[in-house]
Parts: structure tokens; sequence; C-alpha cells
């Protein structure tokens, strides 16, 4: 309609006519343009708050899990501590029996270091990672995935170091399992064959043993660490959310 009158007016030659129907269209395609921008714009805010919400929930599975595992190293080196004492005393008591098997058992097994990461690999992988907007938050997340890595190989180099302490340890004792229990599980001490007054004499088993108590403590410091660091960015998180919602609690 616009375009016919605006056709008709040139031919006319009526000038004002044109100015007034150009100038209509063109604020037609302005207006159309605002409102194209401004609807992109609504639904890339929806999306980030959708993946700041993903991050949060990632992250509290995170912790939560990590948590777990932390409090395992802590029993698993209360529990070693435990079979040390023992040995050096070379006294086991009756009702001491099953705790020192399951020591044993748990000796060497190491938590490694979780982080539920899907959401921040598709914003990655999809070019989304923009969406976020509070560019100290993204570089925070982005450190967090250089940690999570440091920290994988800090666990990695402990397990290698670890990994002839518990061979020898392997050699002198069986561990009767006859099933999936799962390295976290404790055993009887009727399902552990040993000398053990053979151990007590055996400095490199007791070295052995204390060896890896000492790198079950370096593990819980290194969860205790990285615990820290999933903390601080997921409160940047919730912080950001809270704001991106006007106050409201995450």
């Amino acid at each position: 309609m616009i375009l016919r009158r605006l056709a008709e007016a040139l031919r006319r030659q009526d000038w004002l006519t044109v100015a007034v129907e150009f100038l209509i269209v063109v604020a037609g395609i302005f207006v159309g343009l605002q409102v194209s921008d401004w609807n992109e714009q609504r639904k890339a805010r929806e999306e980030e708050l959708v993946y700041l919400e993903r991050l949060l929930q990632d992250l509290d599975e995170s912790i939560a899990d990590t948590s777990e595992d932390r409090d395992f190293q802590v029993e698993h080196a209360r529990q070693g501590a435990l079979v040390l004492r023992a040995l050096k005393e070379c006294r086991l008591r009756p009702d001491e029996r099953d705790e020192f098997a399951t020591g044993l058992y748990r000796l060497g097994k190491i938590a490694s270091v979780s982080l539920a990461r899907a959401t921040i690999d598709e914003l990655r992988s999809t070019g989304k990672f923009t969406l976020l907007r509070n560019t100290a938050l993204r570089t925070q997340i982005s450190n967090l995935l250089q940690e999570h890595q440091r920290s994988l190989d800090f666990i990695g180099d402990l397990q290698n170091r670890l990994g002839p302490q518990i061979n020898y340890v392997d050699r002198h004792v069986a561990i009767l399992v006859t099933g999936p229990i799962g390295g976290g599980a404790s055993i009887t001490g009727d399902q552990l064959e040993m000398d053990f007054q053979a151990l007590c004499n055996d400095p490199l088993f007791y070295n052995a043993v204390a060896a890896s108590i000492n790198y079950t403590w370096d593990v819980t410091a290194g969860l205790d660490r990285w615990l820290g660091d999933m903390a601080a960015v997921r409160g940047a998180i919730a912080i950001e959310l809270g704001q991106l919602t006007d106050g409201e609690s995450p």
C-alpha cells in the first residue's frame, strides 16, 4: 500500500508526499529492526539464565560428590593410622581386625576431582560462552577448567608415585574379595590373609603403608583446595543469577 502511494506520488512529482511516504517506510524498517533486535536480546537473556541455573546445578553436584570423596579420604587415612599403630606396636586386638583389614583394603584407593562439566562443554562447543555477559565470571569459569586439569594431573602424579608402595603391600597380604564391592567398601578380618608377625618385622612394609597414608592426606588437601575453587565460582554464579532475576535467591 505504501509503495503504491509512493509510486503514484513519484509519477505526479509530488515531492512532499514522496518524502513523507519515504520517511514512513524508513521508520517502519527501523522499528521492525529494533523489535527484532529486542526480541533476540530477550531470547539471549532467557538463555543466559537457563545456562546459569544449569551451571549452578552442575557445581552443586560436583561439590557434593567431592565432599563425599573427601570424607572417604579422611576415613581412609584414619584407618591407615590404625594399621600403622598396630604394625609399630606389633599388636592387633581382636576387635580391631575388621578395621585393620579394611584399612589395608582401602590403601591406595585415591579419589579423583569431580566436575560435572556438561553445561560448560556445551557452552564452549556451541560458541555460546559469550551468552554469559559477565566477562569476569567467564574468566572464573575458564580458570576453573584449568584448575580442574591441574588437579587431575596432581592426582595422577600421586597415583604413579603410590604404585610401588601398593604393589609391595599386595605382595605380602591376600585380600579375599569374591565379588564387586567397590573400593570404598569395608571388609572383615576373615577376608585378610597375612603373617602379622612377619609384617611387624618388615620395615619396608611399614614404610609402604606410611607413604600410602601420606599420599592420602595429600589427596585430601587437594580436594580441599578444589572444593574452595568450586565454591568461589558457585558463589559468583549465584550472585550473577540473583542480580539478573532482580535479586531473587537462586
